[in-house]
């Protein structure tokens, strides 16, 4: 191994631990950005429980008026109707909260997708270092053995030649 092929074989070396970390670095991003999306669900779930909650509360409230058949007090019925009121209110709110968490949700899964393809370019870049490293591995491991072989050769010939020429005498 010359000193050429040192130098590029730890050059590689080094690119590859930097894309490692960046790597590891994509990865995580990919993780956090995961755990947000799924908090992002996990509330949209919460909110749409509470607007049917909310929901089934002003239809039980309907319910119960429409079921009434006694004469209730004029403030009874303004209770009730403030009632309705606020539940539809809630309703309305909740919704609109709803649509807010929707396009969040919306955001944070195209966050998710930007990091899961940026993890993926980088690890893809990371196995094209290492294949490289491989292959130029594999290309020194020739290289060795070939000039081997060829320093052997040499020195079989050398040899032939030194057993051929005695005392500066040719035998042939």
């Amino acid at each position: 191994m010359n000193a050429m092929d040192r130098h590029t074989r730890a050059r590689l070396q080094q690119i590859e631990k930097v894309y490692q970390r960046r790597v590891d670095a994509a990865a995580k991003r990919v993780q956090v950005q995961r755990e947000i999306y799924n908090k992002a669900l996990r509330e949209k779930s919460e909110q749409e429980l509470l607007i049917a909650e909310y929901a089934d509360q002003l239809q039980a409230l309907t319910d119960y008026r429409q079921a009434s058949t006694l004469q209730d007090s004029a403030s009874a019925t303004l209770q009730v109707h403030a009632h309705r009121d606020w539940l539809n209110y809630e309703v309305e709110r909740e919704r609109f909260y709803l649509q807010t968490m929707i396009s969040d949700l919306a955001d944070g899964k195209a966050a998710l997708t930007t990091a899961r393809k940026n993890w993926m370019q980088l690890n893809d870049k990371l196995e094209r270092l290492r294949e490289q490293a491989v292959d130029q591995a594999r290309e020194l491991k020739k290289d060795t053995q070939a000039r081997t072989e060829a320093e052997w050769e040499d020195s079989s010939a050398a040899r032939m030649q030194a057993a051929i020429m005695v005392d500066g005498v040719s035998r042939w």
